[in-house]
């Protein structure tokens, strides 16, 4: 099925981790792409034409115009009908043939570090989640380390989250936040601030660069609510919760023991964050509350588990 049927555009995003995997009649589509083509409330699209600089058509940012259960019935149809992409999207290992970008994109906005997820605030403002430039910060003998060739890593305060006018100018909204590299022989590749969604007028961060285990001690990663300060709050304590409640068959060659959250979604008032290392889908609550919504290791994918997953997503439907 073309992915554009399934979420409404073209999904060419390049994959963090510069895994890719083609499916016909659709453009490279990024191995990480999980929860990211379900969010069309606030805006907050990436496809073939939007790049910073491109301004989605009026049918791709409608929402704005429907009542909100019309808008939560659509967003969760995106959340069942992608949810085996999400799946999908873990399981990858296989890179595409690169694709070079389409004639009518151009440049909107510069000087982001590192850019991650993205958002539309209801201010009008595009709000990105930047990953900051790493750190030379070591925790060895501190506490546990990513296994080789991925750690150890090292880290340091450089990740922020900026907004861009209409005019492509460039704000900071909160900076010196946790950043983290992985080690030389993985290419020093980032992770800091790795998406955001609003909740009403409310700015909330999921951060993946955070923690001992990622260089930087005193540091979790989790969920934490912008102030109208540009001071942050910790929500949901993310690393506490998968040490506590560790997914059925974790991957000793390959772990993370803080994580390294990729992305999440807003529905009717609570945020679904998805977690590739350990393979979880989580619903975490503004209180701080933190639900297992689904464990979906890449080592546990099957019947059976697909059909967990899709019980688990009709559970969070609209009657």
């Amino acid at each position: 099925m073309p992915f554009e049927t399934v979420c409404g555009f073209t999904c060419t995003l390049p994959s963090l981790h510069h895994l890719s995997i083609a499916i016909p009649a659709v453009h490279a589509i990024s191995c990480d792409i999980c929860l990211l083509c379900m969010d069309t409330r606030d805006g907050s699209i990436r496809g073939r034409n939007d790049s910073p600089g491109y301004t989605p058509s009026s049918s791709l940012l409608s929402n704005e115009f429907l009542s909100n259960r019309e808008v939560e019935m659509k967003q969760l149809r995106r959340l069942k009908s992608c949810a085996g992409f999400a799946l999908l999207a873990l399981a990858c290992t296989a890179v595409a043939i690169a694709q070079g970008p389409s004639p009518n994109v151009s440049v909107y906005a510069t000087g982001l570090d590192n850019p991650r997820g993205l958002t539309f605030g209801p201010d009008g403002y595009l709000y990105v989640a930047e990953g900051g430039a790493g750190g030379a910060t070591s925790t060895v003998g501190i506490c546990d380390q990513v296994p080789d060739p991925v750690g150890p890593y090292t880290g340091g305060y450089s990740s922020r989250i900026s907004k861009i006018d209409s005019h492509g100018n460039r704000t900071t909204v909160i900076d010196g936040l946790p950043s983290s590299q992985t080690s030389p022989n993985q290419g020093n590749l980032i992770s800091g601030v790795a998406d955001i969604k609003f909740i009403g007028n409310t700015l909330y961060a999921i951060t993946a660069g955070s923690g001992c285990s990622h260089g930087l001690e005193g540091t979790t990663n989790g969920i934490f609510k912008i102030n109208s300060n540009n001071t942050w709050t910790m929500v949901a304590d993310l690393s506490a919760f998968q040490k506590a409640h560790p997914v059925a068959v974790p991957e000793p060659d390959d772990f993370e023991p803080d994580g390294t959250w990729y992305s999440m979604v807003a529905v009717r008032g609570a945020l679904y964050a998805v977690e590739p290392n350990h393979g979880e889908l989580d619903m975490i609550s503004t209180d701080g509350t933190i639900k297992r919504i689904a464990d979906i290791h890449v080592s546990q994918l099957s019947r059976e588990n697909d059909e967990v997953l899709g019980r688990a997503l009709e559970s969070a439907r609209c009657d």
